[in-house]
C-alpha cells in the first residue's frame, strides 16, 4: 500500500545567474509561490571554514594554501575550480611541506571562468563612457572592498563632477546586475573571480602598473598621516610595480602589527605572489631579498602554528644566509632557528643560535639584536632549570631595552619573567600589569589579549 511520504527537495540557484537569466529567475519565483517552499540565502564561507575546505582539497604548502584562500575569498565553487584547473594543467608538484606550484608556472584564472566573467563585464560597460572601464580597474586594484574616497583618489585625472557621475552610474549598474555588494563606506566585488578578471583586463591593457603606482602614493600618504594597518596592502601594490625589496621590507616591518589570523593568511598569500613576481623578474637567488621573504614567511607560519612548515623554512633560511653571506638577514635566521629548536625542546641548540646572534650583534654594535638575544637566552636558561642565570639575563636585557628606549621590548622582557621565572603570584601579577599598560599604550592588541 502506497502511503504519503514527506520528501525534501533542495535546489540551488546562484544570484549571479538569476541576475542575467530572466527565464531561470521566473521559474524560481514560480516555485517560491508554492506552499511549503522556503528560501535560504547561503553566503560565503567563513575564513576558518574556507581554510578548512582548501586544506581538504589537497595537502598544499602553507603559502600556496593561503594564496588559494585569498584568491577565492569564501567561494567554495571557485576554490574547487581553481585547484582542479591546476591539477589538469599539471602545475602542482610535491614539496617537503605539501603540494606547491611548479617553478615558473603561471597560476592564472581557468580559461572558462575568465570567458564567463569577461562577457559579464562587457555587458556591464556597454554604452558607458570609456573612463568607466579604467575606473573599474582602479577599484579592482584597491581590492575586494572599495572605499569611495580611496577609489576617487586613485582614479586618473582630476576629480570632477563628470568623473563622479561615471562612477555613480557604474556602481548603480553593478548593483542592478548583482555585480556589487553594499559596504558601509563603499561597495565590494561579489566574488574574487570578478575582481581578478578585471585585473587581467587591466594587465592586458597595459594600465595595471600605473594604477598600482597611484595606490602606492595614496597609501603612503595615509601612512604618513598616521593611519596604521596598511603595511600588507602597500606591500601588495609595491609587488605589482616591481619594487620587491621594498615590498618584503614593508611586510617584514608590518608582521608584528598583524592582529588576527585572517591578516596572517592574507600576508602569506601576498608573499606567494611576491615570490612568483620575483621569479618572473629573474631576481637571482643570491639577492638577499629572498632571505627577507623567507624570514617573513617563517614568522607568519609560526604565528599560524604551522610548526613543521615553519621549521622547514627556518632551516632553509639559515642555510642560505650562510651560503650567500646574507649578513643583514642572518639575525632573523638565527632567531627563527632558535625558536624552532625551542619548540622541540632542544634548549642547548636554541642557546647556541642565540649566542651566535649575541656575538653577531656585539661585533656590529647592534643593541636592538643584543637585547633580543639576551631575552631569548633568559628564556632558554629558565626552561632548562637555570633560574639564577635566566634572571640575570632578563635583567641585562631589560636594562638594554630601557637604554634603547624600546618600551615594547621591555614589556616583552617582563612577560618572559612572569611566565618562565617562577616568581610569586604577586610578582607575576605586577609584571603582567606593567606589561599590559605598555602594550595598550602602543596598540599591541595581540599582546594585550595574551
Amino acid at each position: 500500500v502506497l502511503r504519503p511520504t514527506a520528501v525534501l527537495i533542495v535546489a540551488t540557484a546562484r544570484d549571479d545567474v538569476l541576475a542575467r537569466d530572466v527565464v531561470a529567475a521566473a521559474r524560481v519565483d514560480a516555485v517560491m509561490r508554492l506552499p511549503g517552499t522556503h528560501r535560504v540565502q547561503v553566503g560565503p564561507l567563513s575564513t576558518r571554514e574556507h581554510a578548512e575546505l582548501v586544506q581538504a582539497l589537497l595537502g598544499m604548502e602553507g603559502s600556496l594554501a593561503a594564496q588559494v584562500e585569498q584568491r577565492t575569498r569564501g567561494n567554495a565553487l571557485f576554490a574547487v575550480e581553481l585547484v582542479g584547473d591546476w591539477v589538469e594543467r599539471g602545475l602542482l608538484e610535491v614539496g617537503p611541506a605539501g603540494f606547491s606550484i611548479t617553478a615558473g608556472a603561471r597560476v592564472s584564472l581557468p580559461e572558462d571562468v575568465r570567458r564567463e566573467w569577461g562577457a559579464r563585464i562587457d555587458r556591464l560597460l556597454t554604452g558607458m563612457d570609456s573612463d568607466a572601464s579604467v575606473f573599474l580597474e582602479c577599484a579592482a586594484a584597491l581590492g575586494m572592498e572599495v572605499q569611495i574616497n580611496e577609489w576617487r583618489a586613485v582614479c586618473p585625472g582630476r576629480p570632477s563632477a563628470g568623473s563622479d557621475q561615471i562612477r555613480r552610474e557604474l556602481v548603480e549598474r553593478m548593483f542592478a546586475q548583482r555585480l556589487a555588494t553594499k559596504r558601509t563606506d563603499g561597495w565590494g566585488f561579489p566574488t574574487a573571480m570578478m575582481r581578478e578578471c578585471v585585473e587581467l583586463r587591466s594587465r592586458d591593457s597595459g594600465r595595471w602598473v600605473q594604477i598600482n603606482r597611484r595606490c602606492v602614493a595614496l597609501l603612503r600618504l595615509r601612512m604618513d598621516r598616521g593611519t596604521t594597518g596598511l603595511a600588507g596592502r602597500l606591500a601588495g601594490h609595491l609587488v605589482e610595480v616591481g619594487q620587491f625589496q621594498m615590498a618584503t621590507d614593508t611586510l617584514l616591518d608590518g608582521v608584528e602589527d598583524i592582529q588576527d589570523v585572517g591578516n596572517e593568511r592574507a600576508s602569506l598569500a601576498l608573499l606567494a605572489g611576491c615570490e612568483e613576481a620575483m621569479t618572473r623578474a629573474g631576481l637571482p637567488v643570491s639577492n638577499p631579498v629572498w632571505g627577507k621573504l623567507w624570514a617573513t614567511r617563517t614568522t607568519l607560519l609560526r604565528q599560524l602554528r604551522r610548526l613543521q612548515e615553519a621549521n622547514h623554512w627556518s632551516r632553509r633560511l639559515l642555510d642560505e644566509c650562510r651560503a650567500q653571506d646574507w649578513d643583514d638577514v642572518l639575525p632573523l635566521a638565527l632567531r627563527e632557528q632558535a625558536m624552532s629548536e625551542l619548540r622541540v625542546g632542544n634548549y642547548e641548540g636554541a642557546g647556541l643560535y642565540l649566542q651566535e646572534l649575541e656575538s653577531w650583534a656585539s661585533e656590529r654594535q647592534r643593541i636592538d639584536q643584543t637585547t633580543v638575544a639576551h631575552r631569548g637566552m633568559g628564556r632558554v636558561a629558565a626552561l632548562a632549570g637555570r633560574l639564577d642565570e635566566a634572571r640575570m639575563l632578563w635583567q641585562r636585557a631589560a636594562s638594554e631595552f630601557d637604554l634603547a628606549e624600546d618600551e615594547v621590548g621591555l614589556a616583552g622582557c617582563w612577560t618572559h619573567m612572569a611566565i618562565y621565572g617562577r616568581v610569586s603570584d604577586a610578582r607575576c601579577e605586577a609584571l603582567f600589569r606593567q606589561s599590559l599598560s605598555i602594550f595598550k599604550k602602543h596598540g599591541r592588541l595581540k599582546d594585550v589579549a595574551f
